[in-house]
C-alpha cells in the first residue's frame, strides 16, 4: 500500500460521503457540523474505520473545538445524572450492551441512560431537526401518514 485514501469503491462509503471527501481532500476545507464554520481539515480529527489500516481514514464531522465543547458538556451532565440503572431507559427495549448517557448538545442537560443503539438513533432522528422533540413529532406523523397508507392497501 502506498498510503493514499482510496475512495471509489470502498465497500462503507456512500458515494454522497466519498463526494464529500474528494471535495475535502482537493480543497483542503471542511465545514463542521456543529458551528457550521469552515477550517481546514487538520481542525478536524483523523480517525479510522479499522485499526491500523489507512484505507478507512476519515475526519470527524465535527471540529476539535466543538468535539471539546461537547465532551466537556457531557462531563459536566455526567455530574448530576443518577446511578446507572442495569437495563437501558428506552421503553420495551431488550438491548443487553452497554449504556452510554443521552444528553443534549445544545444545553448540555443529562436526559437518561440509553444502549447505544437507542441514542445513535435518537441523534440521528433529530440531524436536520429544530430540536429532538420535533424530530420525534414529525416521526411519528411520517409513520402515522404511511401506516394509513398501509391500512386502506390491506382492504
Amino acid at each position: 500500500m502506498d498510503g493514499t485514501l482510496r475512495i471509489d469503491h470502498h465497500p462503507i462509503l456512500s458515494a454522497q460521503s466519498a463526494t464529500k471527501i474528494r471535495r475535502m481532500t482537493t480543497t483542503n476545507k471542511k465545514e463542521c457540523c456543529k458551528c457550521h464554520t469552515t477550517k481546514t481539515i487538520e481542525e478536524f480529527r483523523l480517525c479510522r474505520l479499522y485499526k491500523g489500516v489507512s484505507e478507512g481514514e476519515y475526519r470527524r464531522s465535527e471540529c476539535r473545538k466543538c468535539e471539546k465543547r461537547i465532551a466537556s458538556q457531557l462531563r459536566e451532565a455526567l455530574k448530576a445524572a443518577p446511578p446507572k440503572p442495569k437495563i437501558c431507559e428506552f421503553p420495551e427495549c431488550a438491548s443487553k450492551g452497554p449504556l452510554v448517557p443521552d444528553h443534549c448538545h445544545v444545553t448540555g442537560d443529562f436526559k437518561g441512560w440509553l444502549c447505544r443503539n437507542h441514542n445513535q438513533a435518537l441523534g440521528k432522528l433529530s440531524f436536520g431537526q429544530s430540536s429532538e422533540r420535533a424530530a420525534v413529532i414529525n416521526a411519528m406523523k411520517y409513520l402515522n401518514v404511511r401506516f394509513e397508507i398501509l391500512k386502506e392497501g390491506d382492504g
